[in-house]
């Protein structure tokens, strides 16, 4: 869970509630018995973290090889979800970033996480792991590009043909020239809203995608859909 609701270095960025209740919402369907069902401590929350994105960083590469490797668990993780929410963000040098609490709008390159490094991290630490990422934030496709550029990360250059078995997957809130959308009469933003909405609700019209069985998201075989969603 990474990303901010305030950015006190950076006065002209949106911020608010709409945006911690994105991420609180997000992590309950993640950990809630109605959602995935995933274990609190499986989950590494740096939502909010005042510490530089350096130091974020190197807490993501703990955690996910932590996680992994002999004797580490009898149950080896399979997955990786990635959420963020915040804002999306461009240096001089046209590389995309993601803001953090402590990001400078007058040094935006060196105070938010660089997609690239995110891109790093997961590529050389969860090489093994089916990769979901999660963005909710302005020009998010432009993320897509950092991981066919990241250095060993074979899997992606072949994505369309590795899905849904194994890869990388982005569920971006916005297409690399367009902004996101936090209305302030919303409580949730309206991408991480509807993308809730979608998972609890499903649509009946999808046929076999997500139908409403008022108790979570199930195919309309009845098949439980806890860890893929169309």
């Amino acid at each position: 869970m990474l990303g901010a609701s305030s950015f006190v270095k950076a006065p002209s960025f949106a911020q608010g509630a709409a945006f911690y209740n994105s991420m609180d919402r997000v992590r309950s369907y993640l950990t809630s018995d109605n959602g995935l069902g995933i274990d609190r401590a499986n989950v590494l929350e740096l939502f909010d973290d005042s510490r530089p994105p350096g130091s974020q960083l190197e807490d993501v590469a703990d955690f996910l090889s932590g996680k992994q490797g002999p004797g580490v668990a009898p149950d080896p993780p399979e997955n990786l979800f990635v959420y963020y929410v915040g804002h999306g963000l461009f240096t001089t040098d046209r590389r995309y970033c993601l803001a953090v609490r402590c990001t400078n709008e007058d040094s935006v390159g060196i105070s938010s996480i660089r997609g690239r490094d995110l891109a790093d991290i997961i590529s050389e630490n969860a090489i093994h792991l089916r990769r979901f990422l999660i963005l909710d934030c302005c020009f998010a496709a432009s993320m897509y590009s950092e991981f066919l550029s990241a250095p060993g990360e074979m899997a992606t250059t072949q994505l369309l043909e590795e899905m849904p078995e194994r890869g990388t997957t982005l569920l971006c809130a916005s297409s690399r020239q367009d902004v996101a959308r936090a209305p302030k009469n919303l409580e949730c933003t309206m991408f991480s809203g509807g993308l809730l909405k979608a998972l609890n609700l499903g649509n009946p019209t999808l046929g076999k995608k997500l139908v409403d069985t008022h108790g979570g998201i199930k195919s309309s075989d009845g098949a439980s859909l806890s860890n893929q969603s169309e």
